[in-house]
């Protein structure tokens, strides 16, 4: 607070890969630091050099109420491409973060985008049952989509030994 006040330093310098402070303070959880340094002028929209802004990097970190506050600015897209093509909601399914996938929906992210690899959200959260569930009870990703290699969400279920989720994937209808 200090430093900030004394208007010597950019509040948006970048550091290692073009992470900003606030960059750094979303995923670690610091709720009341994102707030100080947006409220000093830290822009949320800026990315690191993944192509990353703190909606993905806050999806690693897993901060619901950081996540609650930077969506409540309405600066930052929620279905922006981050690295490899991924979105913040990709990347909370693929943590197994469902209360973030949750908010991310009702903010409106999008569930039916794939990444680079062709990969959609139950591709990448064949570790989590809970999440591959919810996601499920939406109705709004084609179970048997394939990825560029071929594979599905069963099939990669059943190559990591994620037994149940693969057991609720069929359930639903998943072919295998």
């Amino acid at each position: 607070m200090y430093i900030v006040s004394l208007h010597s330093v950019d509040i948006d310098s970048e550091g290692f890969e073009n992470k900003t402070p606030v960059m750094l303070a979303g995923p670690n959880g610091h709720k009341d630091v994102v707030e100080f340094l947006v409220n000093h002028g830290a822009e949320l929209s800026l990315r690191d050099s993944d192509t990353n802004n703190i909606l993905h990097l806050t999806s690693y970190g897993g901060s619901v109420d950081v996540m609650k506050y930077v969506l409540s600015q309405k600066v930052v897209d929620v279905n922006g491409r981050g690295w490899k093509r991924r979105t913040p909601v990709m990347i909370a399914g693929m943590k197994g973060r469902k209360r973030l996938v949750e908010l991310f929906v009702k903010h409106g992210a999008k569930l039916s985008l794939a990444d680079r690899e062709g990969n959609n959200i139950l591709m990448l959260a064949t570790a989590y049952v809970e999440v591959v569930k919810y996601i499920l009870s939406l109705g709004v990703v084609n179970i048997d989509a394939k990825n560029r290699k071929g594979e599905s969400a069963a099939m990669k279920a059943r190559a990591w030994g994620h037994r149940d989720v693969l057991d609720l994937l069929v359930s639903h209808g998943a072919h295998t």
